[in-house]
């Protein structure tokens, strides 16, 4: 009789066998790359079919070395370098190349831990008006390429634009892409609208004179904090909506703290915006209140507001890898709507940071009890309808089908998993997002259902 060694070789060796017979069946041969070099995209001078859902454009950029090198020496820099770019049977010209990412990605992988492996796959921004100022893409002025590197399913970004504009909340469009610089295929990225001018005109119309902020919260009295991050403001307009509900949220008794924020926001839009976050999961959204020390100033993450020409101001959102995982990084805080007096205070992070109970800010406040009587109906409108599980996976499913030539091309995705290929690891991400899509629907219909069950005695605890 065979020795246990002896057994356990051959076992080990059948599992080998098996694993390289499943992986010659699964992988060969690789579904081949579709065609890209000179094919008509269908571009019809729209942004809209730029973001044409059915279909990945392909963006072939030719800059020249010296060029190129610049760009990555000053890679945290943002430095825009020249580049040709060519769409399918677009000519466009001369563009702005250049990395981004700011203290986010840029910070972790140039700084933190800045490898060669990463620095071709860093997201890129193509600036369309860089060498000619009238110089437009359909359009538009601006277009991001997110790298994805730390969202191994590739389809979180995309489809929480998805869910965010289907429940009537403006927000970029967003699609994927590939990216050719130089004739070398750079892999797969989500390609984002770029919220500015372009936006605005789109999405606000008639009220499209107004100022964009980028992630500044209308809690300061002073004007230059709102004039520093001011990203389009056609006419030069004073601040006076975020200055104005800054007043109005600091002055207000605590019960009137809605009727302080309605002179200047829809409330309503506000809940729809602050579940569909929820929903997502979001914990590096506006729900996401961080500060370096215990006590110190705190602040959120990734968002725009716009304050139209009348005066009222409207919730943007912005950078959405950060969603789609059960459980999340702030699972442990309780949640926005919940506005018990004893939850004032922090709790650490891994990172060291402090995380803060989302309710102590009082805007956050003001929508939450605005949310009594309406958050159960409100968010059952919206997992019945434009979350709606079924339909969230079939968008899934077939970007899915749509991108697989892609993800089995991508140079990044390959060097990362040398040794199986880039589709069995990237299904297996799928397949977990999957769970976490499943999962995180369970959660959200125990929160809904908790409204009715628990929330009322302690949404009367108002301060």
């Amino acid at each position: 009789m065979p020795s246990a060694r002896t057994l356990c070789k051959y076992l080990l060796a059948f599992v080998g066998v098996a694993l390289i017979a499943a992986a010659v069946v699964y992988w060969w041969p690789r579904p081949p790359l579709p065609a890209w070099r000179g094919v008509d995209f269908g571009l019809d001078g729209t942004a809209a079919s730029v973001f044409d859902p059915d279909k990945v454009l392909v963006f072939e950029l030719d800059v020249t070395p010296n060029a190129l090198r610049r760009m990555q020496d000053h890679a945290a820099d943002e430095l825009a370098v020249r580049a040709r770019l060519q769409v399918g049977t677009e000519r466009i010209g001369a563009v702005g190349l250049r990395y981004k990412g700011s203290t986010g990605t840029l910070q972790q992988v140039l700084v933190e831990r800045r490898t060669e492996q990463f620095l071709p796959k860093l997201s890129l921004k193509i600036a369309f008006d860089h060498v000619v100022d009238t110089r437009r893409f359909c359009g538009l002025r601006r277009l991001n390429f997110h790298s994805m590197i730390y969202d191994r399913s590739l389809m979180r970004d995309r489809l929480s634009y998805q869910m965010f504009r289907d429940a009537g909340i403006p927000a970029p469009r967003c699609s994927h892409a590939m990216v050719v610089i130089n004739g070398k295929n750079m892999g797969l990225y989500a390609m984002v609208e770029q919220i500015d001018q372009a936006f605005v005109e789109d999405r606000f119309g008639d009220q499209r004179g107004g100022i964009l902020y980028k992630e500044v919260w209308p809690v300061h009295r002073n004007p230059a904090a709102y004039e520093k991050v001011a990203r389009s403001n056609p006419k030069a307009l004073r601040h006076d909506a975020m200055l104005g509900l800054a007043e109005a949220i600091r002055l207000a008794d605590p019960k009137k703290l809605p009727d302080a924020l309605a002179r200047y926001a829809d409330l309503d839009d506000l809940l729809r915006y602050f579940i569909v976050d929820q929903a997502l999961k979001n914990w590096d959204g506006v729900r996401g209140w961080t500060s370096t020390a215990e006590k110190g100033p705190n602040w959120n993450h990734n968002y725009y507001w716009y304050a139209d020409p009348q005066q009222k101001l409207t919730l943007i959102p912005w950078d959405l890898d950060a969603t789609l995982s059960h459980p999340a990084r702030r699972d442990h805080l309780p949640s926005w709507y919940d506005l018990d007096e004893s939850l004032g205070m922090a709790r650490q992070m891994g990172t060291g940071a402090f995380a803060w109970p989302p309710s102590e800010d009082r805007l956050t406040r003001a929508v939450a009890i605005h949310a009594r009587g309406r958050y159960q109906k409100v968010a059952r409108a919206l997992l019945d309808g434009p979350l709606k599980l079924d339909r969230c996976l079939k968008l899934l499913d077939a970007w899915c089908d749509q991108v697989r030539p892609y993800v089995a091309h991508d140079p990044f995705l390959e060097n990362r998993w040398p040794l199986v290929g880039s589709l069995w690891p990237w299904e297996a991400n799928l397949s977990e997002l999957r769970e976490d899509l499943h999962e995180i629907r369970a959660w959200m219909e125990r929160e809904v259902q908790d409204w009715d069950d628990q929330l009322p005695a302690k949404l009367q605890k108002v301060r």
